[in-house]
């Protein structure tokens, strides 16, 4: 079991809460604004329409690529070397879809998608979005976690998207590894299965002290039980991979990996057990400023294994 998360300091007759110590308390609609266009896209596209309208298109594929798109689920971005990271789930799904495609003959190439608002850019797929190329480089289906490498590097995604004063480009965004508490007010960003919009949904922790197995661990041999958080908020499929932040501060701390009774609540990885797996595959990751003193991300970065 973990301890508790809350941390207060007696000064005399005062007891401060932890957010004292540097959780902002910007506006929560301010939060949601600043952090969603680091919230990514997960997509396979067919590039030739002749081909997903094609015969040889897999009868069980055609309802997915109705228009010649499929996405598949959720990322956000997570170092200045423009890394995404989603579910492992995620990953198998495009690893299976593509193989499944590439033995009909049908070509098809990963991206990620970002909504940007007063967009400028020459990587344009629709209005309003940035759409770049992405390979897998790494599976930890232990934890459920995997790494997309964008075509976007070193210079970074954010360099990338040019308009107006008021566009917000994607930037990093930072993990919080210190345990939240149950009630916790929190929100998600992530794209609904079958929808191309960004949607936000807001709940509480139910569980942040939840020990079970996870069911893309089971699958791929790590039936021990994990540590987890149960949050009680409505989600989709969708939003596999994508972030669970902190409402105070927009911090993340955790990874959608699993939708429980059809969306009525869903499991994340936390944090922390998210962070040690990308610092011991060599993976940049970014911390939130707190009061607890982190190890510094590294500074190279390899490959985690493929399955």
């Amino acid at each position: 079991m973990r301890a508790k998360g809350l941390l207060t300091l007696a000064l005399g007759s005062f007891i401060l809460p932890y957010s004292f110590f540097g959780q902002s308390q910007t506006p929560f609609t301010d939060q949601i604004n600043r952090v969603r266009p680091s919230v990514a896209q997960i997509v396979l596209i067919i590039p030739d329409a002749q081909n997903w309208k094609s015969p040889r298109m897999p009868a069980e594929l055609q309802q997915a690529f109705k228009d010649g798109s499929f996405i598949v689920g959720t990322g956000l971005l997570i170092n200045d070397t423009s890394d995404i990271l989603t579910a492992a789930h995620v990953a198998y799904a495009i690893q299976d879809v593509s193989k499944k495609l590439a033995d009909s003959n049908i070509p098809v190439n990963l991206g990620v998608s970002f909504v940007v608002s007063n967009i400028n850019s020459p990587i344009v797929i629709r209005s309003g979005t940035l759409s770049v190329g992405a390979q897998i480089i790494g599976i930890d289906p232990e934890y459920d976690i995997a790494v997309l490498q964008t075509a976007i590097s070193p210079e970074g995604i954010g360099s990338r998207v040019g308009g107006t004063n008021n566009t917000v480009a994607p930037k990093p965004l930072k993990f919080s590894v210190l345990n939240p508490r149950d009630g916790q007010e929190v929100f998600v960003c992530g794209f609904p299965v079958g929808s191309r919009d960004l949607v936000t949904t807001s709940g509480t922790i139910a569980s942040a002290e939840a020990f079970e197995p996870l069911l893309t661990a089971n699958a791929h041999g790590f039936p021990s039980p994990k540590d987890v958080y149960k949050v009680d908020l409505r989600i989709s499929p969708g939003n596999s991979g994508g972030p669970l932040f902190r409402e105070s501060d927009g911090a993340v701390i955790g990874i959608i990996v699993e939708v429980v009774n059809n969306g009525g609540y869903a499991v994340a990885v936390p944090a922390k057990e998210v962070t040690e797996s990308l610092t011991k595959h060599g993976v940049k990751w970014e911390s939130a400023v707190e009061l607890t003193k982190l190890p510094p991300p590294p500074k190279g970065k390899k490959l985690i294994p493929k399955r």
